[in-house]
């Protein structure tokens, strides 16, 4: 094969705008019934929809609700949502992320079938939700200003599908997730915690007995001050949950008798759960002895096999890194998960044959392995930075791959930091053409995982804690140089993007160094005060532990808050904002943007009407595709290959 030879940044890409986002789906975890597999897919226009297993293929099913409006399937509680869908009996229960109502519909329904409300329409949101005999239970957001606060209160609730009556179980703590009921559906189990902690800092794991109209004799299991997450029943007298007593999410086995007895199943430095920042149970029952795990371990996921009684784990080597909730019935095994050379599939495993078979994939024209550029782990070494000892910092690295271009001799390629959102999060090193869509294009590429993500323990997680702004970005900066010094990038032409946190630390790393020469934020934060007083309940005062309480620290926010600093940033920034953004409000980009072009500095904002905390629908992503591929070619001057698209500059 002949190549030809091409600037970095400028290389014609098999990725364009209309593959970047066409026949793109986005797939939910996957549930199991007698006839079939039960899921989700949400398409390019943004809507979810409900999609069943018939005869070995997996058919979309539109519903509409009374008015004809079309559903779409997803919830709203947190603003981040959860498990959205269950099976009652031959019927599923869906929540509409536009009305926050529960629907049921028939399994068997036809495309377009209309589906009937069984809560009200009064503002109320359900999330993590369950179906056993004709009866739903969930997770409600109540909105009845009964708090002085303002914020909505969250309590379990009831539903009975006969005659739609809903009870309200329990609200004694400010949230409240993870909800599982014992075989015999007479006690229930959940996770909560207070207003002031996130679910990854002090969690309590909670039994009770549960009655027609209240749950009663409601008693704490978990052993202390740790987040103990995501219960769940094996016997009625056998408890499972995840806890980071040890310093990483391992299972622990809680005995029901007189006396609670607490053990751990398998102690090993790995996570078995991800920060919960939607309700995603990482486990479930497998057979009456086992229960099937996932876990994270150096940077690699692995899915298996775990004897609760032994603590015997058996690891399944299925050639996919394992992403949200498992599901199991009988023989099958369904789960969503996705590989360096795959991106997320809804994958069926057959235990007693060992097989796995893909039912649903989240893209029509699978990029070609001789495209793809592999991520290779890498670690390096962050020095001492305002007091803080020196540490090992994590992330994936990937070269600019193309099958038919190479560089000039000599030429080191540009390089984009790309940093995930949270803060407390992580990226994971599977295919996505979010990444593919840059290294096809002559783009070396660091997905970072800094200090503060989650996957490599409490103590890795818990850098972060005051510390957001300033050792996150010390990790980032000295990534950069440990790649320059590697001879891998050029450090001149080193670009860095983000969304949410990650979109804050862009801002942050233009205003606190001059080892960028450009920045991306998309929905992110330029003024920490802002957002300690805008956000929403879940997150209301999570900067207390990332920062510290407001406004008692608030020179630290100023402090840290890029919008103080703007004669620190000397680079280039392109803002993209959703108007309707909840999380991190629509001001956030108006006021950084406003302030650097007073301030004289190269600004660009995009604004997306009708898009929130993350963008859905095709034609915004592909409009924001163009106008950052445009940006980085003004800035670090290349035309890129095929696209045409203004930057607007202000």
């Amino acid at each position: 094969m002949t190549t030809t030879t091409m600037p970095y940044g400028a290389w014609p890409s098999i990725l364009s705008l209309e593959a970047l986002t066409a026949s793109k789906t986005t797939l939910g975890d996957p549930l199991l019934t007698e006839t079939g597999l039960v899921t989700t897919k949400t398409g390019s226009d943004g809507i979810t929809r409900l999609a069943v297993e018939r005869d070995g293929h997996l058919i979309e099913i539109p519903l509409h609700d009374e008015t004809g409006k079309e559903i779409s399937i997803g919830s709203r509680v947190h603003e981040y949502g959860g498990p959205a869908l269950a099976i009652e009996g031959s019927d599923v229960i869906v929540s509409n992320r536009d009305d926050g109502r529960l629907y049921r519909a028939p399994l068997a329904a036809e495309p377009g079938a209309s589906a009937s409300p069984i809560t009200p329409d009064d503002g109320w949101r359900y999330c993590d939700i369950s179906a056993v005999d004709g009866h739903v239970i969930a997770v409600a957001e109540i909105y009845d200003n009964s708090r002085a606060d303002g914020y909505p209160r969250h309590a379990i609730v009831d539903i009975d599908c006969a005659d739609l009556e809903r009870t309200v179980l329990y609200d004694g703590a400010d949230f409240i997730a993870g909800v599982r009921l014992s075989p015999s559906r007479e006690r229930i189990t959940w996770f909560e915690w207070e207003l002031g902690q996130m679910p990854w800092d002090d969690t309590r794991i909670m039994l009770g007995e549960r009655f027609e109209t209240s749950i009663k004799e409601i008693t704490r299991i978990d052993s202390g001050t740790s987040a103990a997450v995501f219960p769940m029943f094996v016997t009625d007298d056998d408890l499972l949950f995840i806890d980071d007593l040890s310093g990483w999410w391992n299972i622990y086995r809680a005995e029901l008798g007189p006396q609670v007895r607490l053990r751990t199943v398998h102690p090993a430095e790995a996570e078995f759960a991800d920060p919960a920042w939607v309700m995603q149970s990482p486990y479930t029952v497998l057979d009456e002895e086992h229960v099937l795990v996932k876990w994270r371990a150096d940077g690699q996921g692995h899915i298996g096999s775990l004897a609760w009684r032994t603590g015997e784990l058996e690891e399944w080597l299925i050639g996919y890194d394992p992403l949200g909730t498992p599901a199991c019935l009988d023989d099958r095994v369904a789960i969503l998960a996705g590989s360096a050379t795959q991106s997320p599939v809804v994958l069926n495993i057959d235990l007693p044959h060992a097989r796995t078979r893909v039912v649903a994939t989240s893209e029509k024209d699978a990029l070609p392995e001789e495209w793809i550029s592999l991520p290779e782990p890498i670690s390096w070494e962050t020095p001492e930075v305002d007091g803080l000892p020196a540490h090992e910092a994590y992330g994936y690295f990937y070269s600019p791959h193309h099958p038919e271009v190479t560089a000039p001799e000599g030429e080191k390629p540009p390089l984009i930091v790309m940093v995930h959102g949270g803060p407390t999060s992580s990226t994971w090193p599977v295919l996505r053409d979010g990444i593919q869509f840059w290294t096809t294009r002559g783009f070396a590429v660091l997905d970072v995982d800094y200090a503060g993500s989650s996957g490599y323990g409490r103590a890795y997680r818990d850098l972060l804690v005051g510390q957001w702004g300033v050792i996150d970005n010390a990790d980032i900066a000295a990534g950069v140089r440990f790649l320059a010094d590697s001879g891998l990038i050029d450090q001149n032409r080193a670009v860095i993007r983000g969304g949410s946190a990650g979109g804050y630390a862009v801002l942050r790393a233009l205003s606190t160094s001059d080892v960028f020469a450009a920045g991306t934020s998309l929905y992110g934060v330029a003024d920490l005060e802002l957002l300690a007083k805008e956000t929403h309940i879940f997150e209301a005062r999570y900067l207390d532990g990332l920062i510290g309480a407001y406004p008692e620290d608030r020179d630290t926010y100023r402090d840290r808050s890029p919008i103080h600093h703007l004669d620190a940033i000397t680079a280039p920034v392109l803002l993209l904002q959703g108007e309707d953004d909840k999380v991190v409000p629509p001001s956030q980009a108006t006021v950084i943007h406003d302030a650097l072009h007073a301030a004289g500095q190269r600004v660009a904002l995009r604004m997306y009407p009708g898009e929130a905390h993350g963008f859905r629908t095709a034609d915004v992503k592909k409009d924001a595709a163009a106008t950052e591929l445009a940006f980085y070619g003004d800035v670090l001057g290349f035309k890129p290959h095929g696209i045409e698209a203004a930057v607007p500059w202000s």
